[in-house]
Order: C-alpha cells, then structure tokens, then sequence
C-alpha cells in the first residue's frame, strides 16, 4: 500500500486538497491545511439546497478543520512552499507538516487527521507543534468556522446557503445549522482535549470553538487534539459525542485504521510491475471506497465525488454506467445502494415524463436529492450576464433513462437479489421501457422506429437523430422489459407485481417495437454515430493528444461541425452491450472512431481501453488503462482541484472486471477469461452472486 506525498512547491494547494480529501460517505472534508483560510467547508452526502441556476447543490457547511496559532495577536502562517501533504491509504489518515512562522519566530507544526470510518459522525485531529528560534505565549484558537459560502457563476459570486438555528459555547460547542430552504438540519459539536494547556469554549458572529494560551520554548512540544462530531439528527449527534468524550484522539484513531485495514484485506489488491500503475490504481480505489456510507439506505454518487464544487454534486449517468461496476464486485450493498438512489428518484422521474408529454419514467440529466431534473439551462459568464452559454444537455440527452435501466439488469445478473427486483427494480425496468415506447416515432421511409432530436454521449453534435448509442441502449431498455416480464411469470412473487405494473399487450407492442429501432449501421460494418455524421467535415485527432487544446484553431471553434467526437458513443454502446456485435465489428469501429475522438471527456480513455482489452489487444489497453488512471494525480484534464473524477476512476475499473478479467455470465454462471499484461501482474478478490472469487491477472 502507498502513502502520497504532495508538496507545496511542486503542486498547488488547490490540487493538494482535492487529492487529501477525506470521507466516510456522509462526512467529506477536504485536504485543505488548517492554518490557512480556505473557502471550503464541510460536506454531507444528501444535504442540498436550492440555488441559483444549478436548482439544487451540494451545501458548502461549516468548516470543521481549522487550527489557528497566534503570538502577540500575530498569526503565524506557512512559510511558502514549506508545506508538506501526506495522504495515508492504507489507514485513512492525512498528515501535514510545515514550518509557520510570524515576525517573532518559527515553530515547526504537524498534524494528522482522520474522518472516521466507522463512526460516521465523527472527524479528529491532533496537531504538534514546537518553536523554533523563540519563546513566548502562543495562543490556540480551534474554531468550526461559519462564515464559509457556495461559490456560484461567475466566480465572483458566492451563495450561502445554510443558516444559523443555534449555537453554544457555555459548555461544550454546539452548532446547529439549517439549509436556507428549510430542508436540511446539520448539528455539530466539538471537543478538545490536551495534557498541556487548558482549552475553554468561545463563540462570536462568524466561529464557535475553543482557544488556550502556553507558554513555549523551543525544548517543549505542545500536544493538542480537536474532534467534532456532525450529524442530521439530534439522537446521533449524542451517540457519537458519547463515543468522542470517552475515546482520545489514539483510540479513535486506533479503530479507524482497524477498519481501513479490514477494507483492503477483504479486497486483497495486488499490483507488481508498474509502480506508477499501482500508484494511481491505489489511489483511485482509496476515494471510491471511502465515499460509501454503509448506514445510508441509499448512495447518491456525484461525478466530482464530495471533494468539491465539480457538477455542484449533481449525480449523472457514469454513476449507472461508469461507476455502479466497481461497487457492484467490491462493495454489492453499495451498488445497490445507488439503485435505491434511483428508486427513491423514480416518482420524480415518472413526473418529467408527463412533464415532457411522454410515458413512464423519464431520469433527468443531471439531478441532486430529490430527483428532479438539475442541469442548468444557461450559465453566466460576467457579472452583467450579457455573456452566456446555453446548455442543452438536460433537454436532450436522454439515454440516461436506458442506461440506469441497464444498471439494474446488471445488478440482478451479478447478484440475483430478488428483494431488489420486487420493491423496486421492475418498476424500473417497466417505467423505463414505456417511455421508450412513447418516445420513438415511427419512420415510413425506413420502416423502423427512429429516435429524433438528442445528444448521445459525444456532446459534440447537439440536436442529432438516431444517436447509434440512444437507440441501442433504448433497444435493449425495451428488449429488457420483455424479458422480466416473461421471467415473471416463472416466479409467483414477481409475476403479480409484473401484472399491476403492465400488460400482455403494453409487452407485445415492447417487443414489436424493439424489432423495429433504427440502427445507423452500413454494410462496411461501421455504424454512424448518428445520422448525417459521415457527411460532416473529416479531421484526425493529433496522436497522443487529450482535449481540445491540442487541435488547430480552426478546427477547435468548429468541432461540432466535422466528425471529431467528445468520448466514446458508438463504441461505448458496442463494448455495453457487446454480446450483440462480432469482435469484427467492434474492432473496425474501434479503429475508425478512436483517431477522431478528442478525450475531451474523462469518461472517454477508460471506455476505450475496456474496448481494446475485450478484444485482446492489451498493450494498447494498457497504455490507455495507465493514461486513464493518472486523470486525477496527473491532473490530466487540469481541473483537479474542483473535486476528484469519480467516474473516470472507476472506469477504469471498469475496464479491468469486465476486460482485462473477463468476467461474464455463461449457462447461468460467473465465468472469468482473463488476460495477460506484459510485465504487469494483478490480483483481486470479488463477489459475484454470493460468492466471494480471487482474480489473477
């Protein structure tokens, strides 16, 4: 296992504290230094608020981390490029080292800090520090700051979006917080304990917390640890204050470790041959798992995880299709935690299809809590709001309802949860099937059914018809609604639930349909990305390049109008759904369409690779599996700091179960066809249906 160095003088600390978040998928902070200011607070996974433009987002809490040192009401503060992050995956812990100064003196300073993974509530953190060349009285001052705000567009503009209800510092600090639209109530608390200095409650406009004074010298070190207990309800706001009262900062972080290292023991990862590989596979594996809250009924997964303002914590269709694979073999309860996601969502959904004069249930977009549809229509770029961008995404890409359907057909075949499938996942599979039904038209011409006016995963091309993976996806939503409705009638439990949900005649007219979906694909064997892109403009990307930064101006002001694609489409439906196609097929795909596609997207290089391992060609998979995996730690896409790439992580992943491994279904049974890499070995441990299999690579 690795521990991550991050350097002040090599990165910034934007970048830093993406990369040293810490979480236990209901408390998320990120690795921001506690001596400094920072704009960032807490979050909690599922508490939003209303806001402008972006609907609903992620609420920027209360920060919960800051540890202030002061001489003669002079802060000290780090010296520039003196400060050293380290991230701990093994044990979940962050360290942070640095030398603070002020016109005074030096002292050198270091902490850890811990969110804690078993007790959900509680984050902790002991900090150490020692003058350097003085003595004097410093002062200590551990405050939850309350004076944090969401920033908004542009910019410039920032939102707060909680409120205070209460605080107390007459004994122990007490917060209690509301969302500004009366939702969401966030209660803290928080304790400090030294054998050093004594520690007493204070509280003014803008922070509630604790502060000491000591006299120091350069021979004495001053120990002290901060723990802060954040809840939704009152009842658990005490049972884990109880738990942070009688633990010291030791014990808790005792069995915090204990339980990381469970985690990795029961995943038993082993990575030789490529240590930059394993570097970045450890790492990305560390932020997945540590985003699952495994006392939440359900698993809302943003793209940007909870590790910054990235998508405003909108959740989006890599959770279903990029993500849902990794949880779905390592962490079943989690993957079936985002499904209940979905189901929770699902009544919201069957509103936007009515609301779009369409049947059954339509998925937004993008959405947060409450399931709605999230995308914002038009974004300011100044002040005035003279300059704008319109973005269509929310209206018209609308695979996303196949692909969540694609998700629980996933799910039940790797676990066979009946339960699932009873309380929830037919109504799914149902809901979504019938707005496909609703939403083809028929096309006499082509005698088939047509899917007009959509964005596919290329968002490149807006407004286009027939997007190849739209139609297959929504091809095989139909084809999935036939399917468990003809297994209900083999299961008295679902056969009744099928029957209230739908009929003989809705199924026929499902299937009629499904027969029918118009597929762009030519007799040379290459499928149109939609209709009318072969007669666009050709341009090959420059090799080796990934964006748009690397295109010829000319090019890059006119991508939508040649054949230059965002991220894999046609080959994504293909590599989804590959029991259709011939190798053959996917292959001559593959290679017209991965010259010409930009990588604009994090989701595109994981596809790709994935594409390239099903068909046995792994070195090429490889080198674009490593290139993918480094999206985070090598800043590949330059916008690290606005939170960590959830679904390019687990892409990644993605690529490894189902191509590198080859883990399939056959006559009813798990099966592995795995693939070697030069000089690389693997080794893995998963659970399909129950049962727990070791993976060799």
């Amino acid at each position: 296992m690795i521990t991550y160095e991050f350097s002040s003088k090599e990165r910034s600390l934007k970048e830093i504290a993406t990369f040293a978040t810490l979480s236990n998928g209901f408390i998320s902070v990120r690795g921001d230094p506690e001596v400094s200011k920072s704009e960032f607070g807490t979050f909690v996974s599922g508490v939003y608020c209303y806001t402008p433009i972006f609907y609903r987002e992620l609420v920027n809490l209360p920060r919960i981390t800051p540890i202030y040192l002061t001489i003669d009401g002079e802060p000290f503060r780090p010296i520039s490029g003196e400060t050293i992050i380290k991230l701990d995956t093994f044990n979940g812990i962050v360290y942070y080292e640095s030398i603070l100064e002020s016109s005074i003196g030096k002292l050198k300073y270091e902490s850890s800090r811990i969110v804690h993974k078993t007790f959900k509530g509680i984050f902790a953190e002991e900090f150490r520090f020692r003058p350097i060349n003085f003595a004097g009285r410093v002062c200590i001052r551990l405050p939850i700051e309350l004076s944090v705000s969401n920033k908004s567009v542009p910019p410039q503009v920032h939102v707060k979006l909680f409120k205070i209800v209460e605080s107390d510092s007459s004994n122990d600090s007490y917060l209690h917080v509301r969302t500004e639209d009366e939702v969401y109530d966030v209660y803290f608390k928080m304790f400090a304990e030294s054998n050093d200095l004594q520690l007493r409650p204070y509280s003014d406009e803008n922070e509630i917390g604790f502060l000491g004074c000591i006299d120091v010298d350069p021979k004495q070190a001053i120990k002290v640890a901060k723990k802060v207990i954040v809840a939704k309800e009152k009842s658990t706001l005490n049972k884990y204050s109880e738990i942070a009262k009688e633990k010291t900062y030791q014990e808790l972080l005792d069995t915090h470790t204990t339980a990381w290292q469970k985690e990795w023991k029961q995943i038993g990862l082993v990575i030789e041959g490529d240590i930059d590989f394993a570097r970045y596979l450890y790492f990305n594996t560390f932020h997945l798992l540590q985003m699952y809250d495994d006392e939440s009924d359900v698993f809302l997964l943003p793209a940007r995880g909870l590790h910054g303002y990235g998508y405003r914590g909108h959740v989006f269709w890599d959770a279903d299709i990029y993500s849902l694979p990794f949880y779905l073999f390592f962490k079943p309860s989690a993957a079936k935690a985002m499904l209940k996601y979905r189901c929770k969502c699902l009544q919201a959904a069957k509103e936007y299809a009515t609301k779009s004069n369409f049947k059954g249930a339509r998925f937004p977009w993008e959405s947060a809590d409450d399931g709605y549809e999230a995308t914002p229509r038009i974004v300011p770029l100044d002040l005035t709001g003279s300059k704008t961008v319109l973005i269509e995404t929310g209206e018209l890409e609308q695979h996303i309802t196949a692909d969540v359907a694609y998700a629980v057909d996933l799910y039940y075949t790797f676990t066979e949860d009946e339960q699932f499938m009873e309380e929830c996942g037919l109504k799914i599979i149902f809901e979504t099937a019938r707005f496909w039904s609703s939403r083809v038209k028929y096309d006499q011409e082509k005698n088939a059914y047509v899917i007009e006016d959509v964005i596919g995963p290329d968002e490149y091309h807006v407004h286009v018809n027939n997007n190849f993976y739209t139609n297959l996806l929504a091809k095989h939503n139909l084809e999935l609604g036939v399917k468990y409705f003809e297994l209900s009638r083999q299961k008295n439990n679902w056969r009744k639930i099928a029957e209230g949900l739908t009929s003989e005649e809705e199924v026929q007219n499902w299937r009629r349909i499904s027969q029918k979906i118009y597929l762009p694909c030519l007799t040379n064997g290459i499928c149109e990305e939609f209709e009318g892109y072969l007669q666009l403009p050709d341009f090959k990307v420059p090799e080796g390049c990934i964006g748009e930064k690397c295109l010829p101006e000319k090019i890059r002001e006119n991508i939508p109008k040649t054949r230059l694609i965002k991220q894999a489409d046609v080959l994504a439906g293909m590599f989804l759904l590959k029991e259709k196609f011939t190798k053959e097929t996917i292959a001559q795909n593959f290679d017209y369409y991965f010259p010409r596609t930009t990588h604009a997207s994090s989701l595109s290089l994981p596809m790709y690779a994935a594409v390239l391992a099903y068909l046995g060609r792994t070195e090429e998979s490889f080198k674009l599996l490593k290139l993918a995996a480094s999206a985070d730690l090598g800043n590949l896409y330059g916008n690290v700091e606005d939170g960590f790439h959830v679904g390019s992580a687990a892409g990644v992943w993605t690529a490894i179960l189902f191509g590198l491994a080859g883990i399939h279904i056959k006559n009813e049974k798990p099966t592995l066809d795995p693939k070697k890499i030069s000089n690389v070995k693997m080794a893995f441990n998963v659970t399909i249906k129950g049962q727990n299999v070791r993976v060799e690579l």
